[in-house]
């Protein structure tokens, strides 16, 4: 038996199995959903602040010794950790699990998180694609057990079906839950304007880099203000022009954002006297990957 904290008169068990259980799934693999769960969720929390409390310690002992990693270097980040968030790492059985805390995006407060947010995104608008925890993980850049979380969140509220299959559960939007079409027109306005541009850009040829700026990026990235009425979008490389400027218009039609595209060579990205490259840079932005989606089956 695993050593009890007391809260009173009241045993709160520190079992790493079940406090996995709960901290995924929502309850103990017994099926406690109650006392249990809760005893064991408050553990959880009191593990978090004794490991952030060991962090910030750690941090003021050494001091700012590793520079390189910090804000502010010229290495593009993943999607998934640009947005403004805090990844706590928690020990638990000699390991430690990272969790993401995100507070609301944005560009719609209303959801709960800006993980949330995203990976609604990333499933709703691809209806007939279905895809893994591990998927949605590695593709927004969000932890493993944040995205289990989130996602038995959704599952359990029937906006989401699962399908297993071995030892996976595939993913897709729930057909039968009414609710499902509505949330993904907001989803679409709102936090997929990106996916739907990698989409759109995916198969066009000479495109060495595409990104996002102005206001949309901004409130992707957490600044606040109102809500973006247009798309602004850089094409760095010598891709057709008809090209882009057709899927300027797929994604204009698909989103309801009016979509500005830009076209700049390589030679004037590089160019740090052009006034617009030099705007650009210094805002935020939202790189978008034109290589296809690869999928695991």
């Amino acid at each position: 038996m695993a050593k009890a904290k007391r809260f009173g008169q009241t045993s709160v068990t520190r079992d790493p199995a079940v406090l996995m259980q709960v901290v995924r799934h929502g309850h103990c693999a017994k099926g406690h959903c109650c006392r249990r769960r809760v005893l064991a969720l408050a553990t959880c929390r009191w593990a978090v602040q004794r490991t952030q409390k060991k962090a910030t310690d750690r941090v003021s002992n050494t001091g700012a010794g590793c520079g390189s990693h910090q804000a502010g270097g010229n290495a593009p980040a993943k999607p998934g950790l640009n947005r403004s968030g805090t990844v706590t790492p928690l020990r638990i059985n000699r390991r430690y699990h990272r969790f993401m805390r995100s507070s609301a995006p944005a560009l719609f407060p209303v959801f709960r998180s800006a993980s949330q947010a995203e990976i609604l995104a990333a499933i709703l608008l691809h209806p007939d694609r279905e895809q893994t925890v591990t998927d949605l993980s590695r593709r927004l850049g969000i932890p493993l057990a944040t995205v289990s979380d989130e996602v038995a969140r959704l599952v359990e509220a029937r906006i989401l079906a699962a399908r297993k299959v071995g030892r996976s559960n595939l993913l897709r939007p729930n057909p039968d839950n009414r609710l499902v079409s509505p949330l993904t027109e907001i989803v679409l306005a709102t936090m997929g304007p990106h996916l739907v541009v990698q989409e759109a850009f995916a198969d066009i040829a000479g495109i060495n880099r595409l990104l996002i700026y102005g206001s949309w990026a901004a409130r992707y990235h957490g600044q606040p203000g109102p809500p973006p009425n247009d798309l602004d979008l850089l094409v760095v490389g010598k891709p057709e022009r008809a090209a882009v400027y057709a899927a300027a218009d797929a994604v204009e039609q698909r989103t309801g954002l009016t979509v500005n595209p830009v076209i700049a060579s390589v030679q004037r990205w590089n160019d740090d006297a052009d006034p617009l490259i030099t705007q650009i840079k210094s805002s935020p932005t939202v790189d978008i990957d034109c290589r296809p989606v690869a999928v695991d089956a």
